[in-house]
């Protein structure tokens, strides 16, 4: 009898995750989260393109996770997207470099999109446990 392989806590949180980039008004609003904070570090330029090219890399990774149709497929994914995410989160705050947390942002445009993007977000996890289920019979 085989046993059957159950998907973790962080590859249900990435399917999660590329369920939000599948949504438009949430893609956009996150996109220019990440532009308001990079225009606000003193990071190199280099490092911002470093990043930003993280941020296309991760989309990719996002879209194609959603594509996947068997457990291997789910594990093997869902590690790169997390792996880049990781990259993404251990460059970001890095304070040494000069990135700028987006917290730290004393602008009103940043905190009204950090709470829109808090909404949204909430509002696609509802919606999102059909798919994760689904995953979860794979």
């Amino acid at each position: 009898m085989t046993e059957k392989q159950q998907l973790t806590l962080n590859q249900e949180n990435m399917i999660k995750l590329a369920l939000m980039y599948e949504d438009y008004e949430l893609e956009k609003m996150l996109g220019k989260l990440i532009d308001i904070g990079l225009a606000h570090s003193a990071v190199n330029l280099y490092v911002k393109d470093y990043y930003l090219n993280l941020y296309k890399r991760l989309k990719n990774e996002l879209k194609t996770l959603l594509d996947c149709v068997t457990y291997e497929e789910v594990f093997t994914r869902s590690y790169k997207v997390y792996d880049t995410w990781n990259t993404m989160e251990n460059i970001s705050t890095n304070t040494e470099m000069g990135f700028a947390p987006v917290t730290d942002i004393d602008e009103t445009e940043v905190k009204e999109l950090c709470d829109q993007i808090t909404q949204r977000c909430m509002e696609v996890e509802k919606d999102s446990e059909e798919l994760v289920n689904f995953y979860k019979s794979l």
